[in-house]
């Protein structure tokens, strides 16, 4: 209440920026990678040369804190707000951050980015974009001068000209107890890539892990791998670099996780495991999707997608949800990983090919989600391999 109060109190003060044509974006969660590269990414390239880029668009995000407490929010990346620089008003001094809080927050100046990838319950308005401009235009190219961060790449063990895989599998570390306790269903375990792993490396790839350096070391089958690189666990982390290794990898496997708005907004191809919600898909048409199974724990089978898609359940994102409505949720196995890491390899060497009848399992699935699902009319594709093993959940 007394929040709402202040914001109203400002009104004055955004009156005089919404005459001057400045607008803020507000970015859901400014301490998550995801929200600060996707948010303003699909924004930009919904408004970016149309009566709305007349705006003065501001983003406020503070890089540091100078109190304990407040601001409690400060960038995820500092790196990412000087790309941003080329588009928007960057304001990352804290002090700065502290006086326009109230007045971003204003409805006369506030841009709400919600609807891009916070409402889960809801079509998100990225795919729209996408299929009115066929892709995305306006990705991020990385600044010329990376002689640090290509001489770091070389500290890192990789040769000279060599290409590398980036992966993040997401785990308990990076948020606040609470948010770890109820977000369990959207982690997995790195240990089932070890056969994707294999294939990588045997067509010659590298393969390098990113994410917090809070995370647990890698387990020990992928680092027998020579040509595995638990990043998050050298000395050369840093900002810079993330962005670095996200922009120049070959293609990035994730998850239900937020690092995948990094290698996004620099264009380069995802392959998205284990994700969910179901209706939660991957952004671009380039990407490559597999979900986790949805399985009744009453009758212990897996619940076929048609009806996961009918139901509140295709948009849950919490632990309590999916317990509540009795479904436990299934890991891709390393079998299902590999085959879509070879298609995803396959489509970038330009040698995949689809049968007629795994279009037709590609249109069946793509047909399950309605207007109210996050993914309605996402581009993307579902990985032929899944689909096929599990053609009897499409009926």
């Amino acid at each position: 209440m007394l929040k709402n109060l202040i914001i109203i109190s400002v009104s004055p003060i955004a009156i005089i920026f919404r005459l001057f044509n400045f607008r803020f974006l507000d970015v859901c969660h400014k301490d998550a990678i995801g929200h600060l590269t996707i948010e303003p990414f699909f924004y930009l390239n919904e408004y970016k040369n149309t009566e709305f880029s007349k705006f003065k668009v501001i983003l406020a995000i503070s890089n540091k804190k100078i109190f304990n407490l407040f601001p409690k929010k400060i960038s995820a990346n500092k790196t990412i707000l000087q790309y941003w620089k080329q588009y928007f008003i960057v304001i990352s001094s804290p002090f700065l951050n502290i006086l326009l809080t109230p007045i971003k927050k204003n409805p006369l100046v506030r841009i709400n980015l919600r609807p891009y990838i916070s409402d889960y319950w809801t079509n998100s308005k990225i795919f729209d974009i996408i299929n009115r401009d066929n892709s995305p235009k306006y990705f991020f190219k990385l600044k010329k001068d990376q002689t640090k961060e290509k001489y770091l790449l070389s500290k890192l063990g990789i040769p000279k000209g060599a290409w590398y895989v980036c992966f993040a599998c997401r785990e308990p570390g990076y948020y606040t107890q609470s948010n770890i306790n109820n977000t369990k269903c959207r982690c997995s375990d790195p240990k089932h890539l070890e056969l994707a792993f294999h294939e990588i490396i045997k067509r010659g790839g590298w393969i390098i892990r990113l994410g917090s350096s809070k995370m647990e070391p890698l387990p020990k089958n992928l680092l027998k791998f020579k040509k595995v690189i638990d990043y998050p666990k050298t000395e050369f982390v840093s900002d810079p670099m993330d962005v670095f290794l996200s922009a120049t990898c070959r293609f990035f496997i994730g998850s239900s996780s937020g690092l995948l708005g990094l290698p996004l907004v620099f264009n380069v191809p995802l392959l998205l495991v284990n994700t969910i919600p179901i209706c939660h898909s991957s952004f671009n048409k380039q990407d490559l999707v597999i979900f986790k199974l949805y399985q009744s724990k009453k009758i212990k089978k897996n619940i076929p997608f048609p009806e996961i898609v009918k139901t509140p359940s295709a948009n849950y994102t919490k632990d309590k949800e999916f317990e509540n409505d009795g479904i436990k949720l299934l890991e891709n196995s390393p079998e299902e990983l590999r085959d879509a890491t070879i298609e995803m390899l396959n489509r970038l060497e330009g040698i995949q090919k689809y049968s007629e009848y795994e279009e037709k399992l590609q249109n069946k699935m793509l047909s399950l989600f309605k207007p109210n699902n996050f993914c309605y009319k996402t581009p993307v594709r579902f990985a032929s391999s899944f689909l096929k093993k599990y053609s009897h959940l499409l009926e």
